[in-house]
């Protein structure tokens, strides 16, 4: 076989890579060769893959949108591979999308909360942070409450007479 390097320069970066260009007398070379080629030159694909998206951002939503129709499985394996690779990145995705607030607002509203829940002034006993409440009419964020809090008032759709009823109800039955 012969092998030829072909030296290429990244128009967006710079930076220089190769690829190398292989005649196949067999598929199956071609096949096994070609994941060893991606194995071995992944970053400079990496490289490759992110100017085509850059030049071509239309096309290449389409074709994301296209891919992840076509394969939901695979989709839902990688946004929880990028979830527990990036815990930080992920709060800060999901606080945005959900509440529309960011992740310095959400730690500036627990340092004033003390860290503690909002109703009960408990620490989230399960370890896990504080939850957002918000009014799911007007979106607006209340507070931040543990997760017992934070389910005890979704169980009463954040009806205030539903909750009166339920604290004259404790009251009541002592």
């Amino acid at each position: 076989f012969n092998l030829e390097l072909v030296y290429c320069l990244s128009p967006l970066s710079g930076e220089q890579y190769t690829s190398k260009c292989m005649p196949y007398k067999h598929k199956e070379d071609k096949d096994r060769n070609r994941v060893e080629y991606k194995q071995k030159n992944k970053k400079h694909l990496d490289i490759i893959a992110k100017e085509y998206r850059v030049k071509n951002a239309e096309k290449a939503k389409e074709n994301t949108k296209k891919w992840r129709e076509k394969n939901p499985d695979r989709k839902k394996e990688g946004i929880a591979k990028w979830r527990r690779e990036n815990p930080l990145g992920w709060k800060k995705s999901h606080l945005k999308r959900k509440f529309g607030i960011t992740l310095d607002f959400y730690n500036d509203l627990k340092s004033i909360q003390k860290g503690v829940c909002a109703i009960c002034n408990k620490v989230c006993v399960s370890g896990r942070d504080l939850a957002v409440d918000h009014c799911h009419e007007t979106k607006k964020v209340r507070g931040l409450l543990c997760g017992n809090c934070n389910i005890g008032i979704g169980c009463f759709s954040d009806s205030e007479i539903l909750l009166k009823k339920a604290a004259k109800y404790i009251i009541k039955t002592k």
